[in-house]
């Protein structure tokens, strides 16, 4: 970020905005090196290629999986009509070249891992369905049977093939659930016990997939009477109370340990 819109994103003046991104760059001395490199990249003219989508000539990003992708605000740099439009689209290629680079690589990366996830799962056989992938997150369905294995094979399939791939520890967070809005956070205790932290709503009908697993012995850490929803029936209040958009807002919250028994 340069110093004009860093001062604007912290509210100080510019000297303050340059001083403090000059002490970064002092204490990360590899920092400065591959943003200066990155920067310059787009502007060496060395690489003389006619500046088209795919070459590898000037107005082109460096990425960190060799990829070259050609920057259409380089088009816009060279017609700008005068300095200031310059500068400023000047600014965008230095950013884009610096940023770009790491947010479209790590976004390929992830793709990846998500797609081997899917693929050792067949191999396994069993179903590991993607529904949804927004940016970092995915959201999948898995067989109920799979509770306590599904963290161990993201770990191996996702974090473990991602780094093999870019030297980078790509860590997550679980979420099980029936919605996006009422999933429960799971901490993996072992092998045999997760811990889901949600509403009832949610453990409820978690419980109730897990019942038909056939053949699976479990057992949770308290009695199921007592997991009761906390419903929020009136429709105003659920509007000015939610974080999202449920049709059904339960404010219940349980910490329960679910057991695999063998």
């Amino acid at each position: 970020m340069q110093e004009q819109l860093l001062a604007e994103k912290l509210s100080v003046d510019v000297p303050t905005a340059k001083k403090l991104r000059e002490s970064v760059l002092s204490e990360y001395p590899k920092l400065r090196e591959y943003i200066e490199s990155q920067q310059s990249y787009p502007f060496d003219e060395s690489r003389n290629s006619a500046p088209k989508m795919g070459c590898w000539g000037p107005g082109t990003i460096n990425t960190f999986f060799g990829d070259r992708l050609y920057l259409r605000e380089w088009d816009y740099m060279k017609k700008a009509k005068d300095d200031r439009e310059r500068n400023r689209l000047k600014a965008k290629v230095f950013r884009l070249a610096t940023n770009l680079v790491i947010q479209g690589g790590t976004s390929t990366a992830m793709s990846s891992g998500f797609y081997n996830d899917i693929r050792e799962a067949i191999h396994q056989n069993w179903a590991l369905t993607s529904l949804l992938t927004v940016h970092d997150s995915n959201t999948s369905s898995f067989p109920a049977s799979k509770l306590w294995d599904i963290k161990s094979h993201f770990d191996k399939c996702f974090t473990d093939f991602c780094y093999e791939m870019t030297g980078i520890k790509l860590l997550f967070d679980v979420l099980i659930g029936f919605s996006y809005m009422d999933a429960c956070e799971a901490k993996q205790i072992s092998d045999d016990i997760v811990e889901l932290t949600g509403n009832a709503r949610s453990h409820l009908m978690i419980l109730e997939q897990l019942d038909h697993c056939d053949g699976l012995k479990y057992e949770i850490d308290m009695p199921r009477d007592q997991i009761v929803p906390k419903l929020v029936d009136d429709y105003m209040l659920r509007f000015l109370t939610e974080k999202g958009t449920s049709m059904i807002m339960d404010r219940s919250s349980y910490k329960i340990c679910y057991k695999r028994l063998s």
